[in-house]
């Protein structure tokens, strides 16, 4: 079997050789001990935190630096993360009218482009913790549904 384990917010594949290393799994290190240095980059410090929290659960959590944030990589796939204090949800192209019609969620326009699928998410849209879960089961819902990189 093909897996992968995080060394300094890095991914190393190895191989275990059975069924011709095509399956490939991410593990996280307990607790997000890879967690980026919040010093390095300007985002929300406290957001980043509720993010850890409530995807303590989830199995296969790695944090990368993305967009000039922190993003929050499920089974290699981009699931949500902060940039500055605005949270940033993957919701996928089928759900992105839905989630824009949301309180405080406009377009993901990183690049001046709209990116489908991807939504950010004023402060107020997420102040509350039941409002954040929300936002993340919508992420998961749909990277979770993804096979894995």
């Amino acid at each position: 079997m093909r897996s992968c384990h995080l060394v300094d917010t890095s991914l190393i594949l190895s191989d275990r050789g059975d069924a011709g290393g095509k399956n490939c799994s991410y593990y996280a290190l307990p607790s997000f001990t890879h967690k980026i240095p919040e010093n390095d980059m300007v985002f929300d410090a406290g957001t980043a935190q509720r993010l850890r929290e409530t995807l303590a659960e989830m199995p296969e959590v790695v944090e990368r630096r993305m967009f000039g944030g922190v993003a929050f990589m499920i089974c290699g796939h981009m699931s949500c993360g902060v940039i500055d204090d605005v949270l940033m949800v993957r919701v996928g192209p089928e759900r992105h009218s839905e989630a824009l019609l949301r309180p405080h969620a406009r377009p993901m326009d990183f690049t001046g482009r709209p990116l489908n699928g991807f939504v950010y998410v004023d402060p107020p849209g997420f102040e509350s913790d039941e409002d954040l879960a929300l936002w993340v089961d919508m992420s998961l819902e749909f990277v979770t549904a993804l096979p894995p990189k």
